[in-house]
């Protein structure tokens, strides 16, 4: 502003000139965090979220296979002779 005033510039001029650099500024700023977010989220997806998600799509399967597996090596299935 002191050398828009010193040079005769309208300073009006050189405000909205600072708050659109000031602006851009912060939009840039905000993109790389944007960009930055997805490598900062694979942590805590893979070990906080994803076991979580297995546990609900493959345990009533795994709970299935070993009760299938119990009743088979106690001769449940496969008695010969009986």
């Amino acid at each position: 502003m002191i050398q828009s005033n010193k040079l005769g510039a309208s300073i009006g001029d050189a405000l909205r000139n600072h708050s659109e650099f000031i602006r851009t500024q912060r939009i840039l700023l905000a993109e790389e965090k944007a960009a930055k977010l997805p490598v900062k989220m694979i942590f805590p997806l893979i070990f906080c979220i994803m076991p979580a998600i297995m546990i609900v799509v493959a345990g009533p399967g795994i709970i299935h296979l070993i009760g299938f597996f119990l009743k088979a090596g106690s001769g449940g299935m496969f008695q010969v002779g009986r």
